[in-house]
């Protein structure tokens, strides 16, 4: 009799750490996905985020073909030619950044 009660208790127990082993595996695998899918918008983000180059170590004339391309004024010193550039790619990335 006290054998049973000890095995009945024995395979409670048993029983109890394998819900226990599920749970913790299952609350794994969600976790698994949740990461998984954060990766995958991070990943899908990223491709339309479009970095500007760093202009400061472009040449002047480099410069003033980009500028030139997009439209916008080619004159002024290297300095001001950077901050047009630099302020045309911030509104673009602000703006793509909203779509």
């Amino acid at each position: 009799e006290e054998v049973g009660r000890a095995e009945e208790t024995r395979l409670a127990e048993i029983k109890i750490a394998d819900e226990k082993r599920q749970e913790e595996e299952a609350q794994l695998a969600d976790e698994k996905d949740s990461e998984e899918a954060r990766l995958a918008e991070g990943a899908h983000l990223a491709e339309h985020v479009q970095l500007a180059p760093d202009f400061a170590k472009m040449t002047v004339a480099k410069l003033r073909k980009e500028l030139k391309k997009l439209g916008l004024g080619t004159n002024g010193l290297k300095k001001e030619l950077v901050s047009r550039l630099e302020g045309y790619y911030s509104r673009k990335t602000d703006t793509g950044a909203s779509t």
